[in-house]
């Protein structure tokens, strides 16, 4: 095992007073810790995992229900003509459509987001020691008094050396802080210890996170139509992203 993967944490950029003696392996930003993954963790990543990703259904299905509201004003006139020239029942059923098809939606991006997370839940987060302690991968989280607030996973790729990030999540209330930097920093330097020469991420535009990405170096270098079963997430592009370590 070679030098950098016995270390127990990372350093990396300040983003707040930091307190920390030369002999730290780890980072403290005020309360919060970057360091990595041990078993004891196992379940608060799980949980804070689970949590994350149900936050994300208001926020999709707001996107959703947006472009549903839009198609039915642009509809809206052909409905008052034919609730005129016809029948008043062409406009109950149209504001019956509008008050039910959001709450549909919503249930629809709710089921969605649910066998995602048991899909995660039967790989990689189901046996997080076996996939993120073998060579070239690692797990570290973001510890706020003993208790994980943030978590983000680096694998080996099947591409030569470039590594894939994956799993990055941060407690609700401790977004916008420099948390989830913090933790693609320590990943980056170590990635750049273990050799990689790139780090790689797939995700879904439009979501909010491509921007955080963005801002942290990675660029997209391929898009493709996002497939899914779903004709909500029609118009929506899957992003390969890569962030250079050669520079």
């Amino acid at each position: 095992m070679s030098k950098a993967q016995k270390g127990k944490g990372a350093q990396h950029k300040r983003i707040a007073p930091i307190r920390q003696s030369t002999s730290q392996k780890s980072v403290q930003h005020e309360q919060v810790i970057i360091r990595e993954f041990t078993s004891a963790a196992t379940e608060q990543c799980r949980e804070i995992y689970t949590q994350a990703l149900y936050n994300q259904v208001w926020p999709i299905s707001k996107i959703i229900i947006l472009r549903f509201n839009h198609m039915a004003i642009l509809a809206l006139p052909v409905i008052l003509a034919g609730a005129y020239y016809w029948s008043s029942w062409v406009l109950s059923n149209f504001l019956f459509l509008c008050f039910s098809v959001p709450i549909i939606l919503y249930v629809c991006v709710r089921n969605e987001v649910q066998d995602v997370l048991r899909l995660t839940l039967s790989k990689d987060l189901g046996e997080m020691e076996a996939v993120y302690t073998t060579s070239g991968a690692r797990m570290i989280v973001a510890e706020l008094c003993g208790r994980v607030v943030g978590l983000a996973g680096l694998v080996r790729s099947k591409q030569a050396e470039t590594a894939t990030l994956q799993r990055i999540v941060v407690e609700k209330s401790h977004r916008r802080n420099g948390v989830g930097t913090a933790m693609v920093r320590a990943l980056e330097k170590f990635a750049r210890e273990q050799g990689y020469e790139r780090i790689v991420l797939r995700t879904i535009e439009p979501l909010a996170v491509v921007g955080f990405y963005r801002k942290c170096g990675f660029r997209t270098v391929q898009v493709l139509p996002f497939i899914s079963d779903e004709p909500w997430t029609s118009g929506w592009r899957a992003l390969k992203m890569e962030l250079d370590l050669t520079r």
